[in-house]
């Protein structure tokens, strides 16, 4: 098979603005990759991530606050408003403390030693790691101070009970005291409810009442981010790559965020990794067939050197 025919398909477009799916993780562990994957097919160095791509206006429509007083218009530097951003990424944050909570439970009542010291090295290190401090580290405070308070107790009153647990846990290890860990993991768990609470001012703030649990508020926010998106692509006129989360994607294309979208050209991940895979093997045959005409352009000099001495 030819090199030509491996040549990946042509899901970018040059001269328009590519709007990707992705997943965040993995894309971030192949970035550089992209760029130049995304570089060669669109024949420029454009490249966003979400958070990056500018909104040209820097500034977003009104909205009520909880009080029902309309703000005026704001300025904002990103497309993907750092105020959906943040509730959305405090909304995960509480969906998934419920489900560290849920398993603290069950741990401490199982008064299982074995139990709680697999909590403390799988669930908790989990919710750390691959949470809390992700959702931490990807929103700065916003243009909305309902949103900056809401947002902020939430790390707050979960940090609080995350150290309050952590020393706990360090006296308990040092004394070998399997009963008092059970019991702070207890309280651990009966700390479900003061965060649960912390939902209805996040539900104000935002203007999403009829949300019933965090889940569902991440969902809603997740969608107007989606909308949001998808406006700034009728706006803009760059050109190039911007890549979001495959989700808004799917809330373009099949209609759960209405806009029109015929000024850009969107792509699902699923699309762009087949075409991105394909480059790959196409570039690392390209390399291997240039290998080896420089090997047979060397081996032939070597055979007229011979012959012609």
């Amino acid at each position: 098979m030819s090199i030509q025919s491996q040549q990946p398909p042509p899901v970018l477009v040059p001269g328009r603005l590519n709007v990707v799916g992705e997943d965040h993780a993995e894309s971030g562990r192949r970035r550089r990759l992209e760029r130049l994957f995304c570089s060669d097919l669109t024949q420029n160095n454009y490249y966003w991530t979400e958070a990056q791509f500018l909104d040209e206006h820097e500034q977003v429509g009104i909205r009520a606050n909880r009080g029902g007083q309309v703000q005026p218009p704001r300025r904002n530097a990103s497309a993907d408003l750092m105020e959906y951003r943040a509730v959305f990424g405090v909304a995960k944050l509480i969906e998934k403390f419920d489900e560290l909570a849920d398993a603290a439970r069950n741990v401490a009542d199982s008064k299982n030693g074995t139990a709680v010291f697999a909590f403390v090295q799988v669930n908790l290190r989990s919710f750390w790691y691959d949470n809390q401090k992700r959702v931490v580290n990807t929103w700065t405070p916003t243009a909305s101070s309902d949103v900056n308070t809401a947002v902020q107790d939430v790390y707050d009153a979960i940090n609080a009970l995350l150290a309050k647990y952590v020393e706990v846990m360090r006296f308990a290890l040092a004394k070998n005291s399997v009963g008092t860990l059970l019991d702070a993991t207890g309280a651990l768990a009966d700390g479900r409810a003061a965060i649960d609470a912390l939902l209805a001012p996040l539900l104000k703030a935002t203007g999403v009442p009829e949300a019933g649990d965090a889940g569902e508020l991440a969902n809603e926010i997740s969608k107007q981010r989606s909308l949001s998106m998808g406006l700034v692509t009728r706006q803009t006129s760059r050109i190039g790559v911007w890549k979001i989360g495959d989700g808004h994607i799917q809330d373009l294309l099949n209609g759960t965020a209405k806009v029109d979208m015929s000024k850009a050209n969107f792509v699902t991940m699923d699309q762009f990794n087949t075409a991105f895979e394909a480059w790959i093997r196409w570039t690392r045959q390209q390399v291997l067939q240039r290998k080896q005409e420089i090997l047979q352009q060397q081996q032939s000099r070597q055979q007229g050197s011979q012959q012609n001495p």
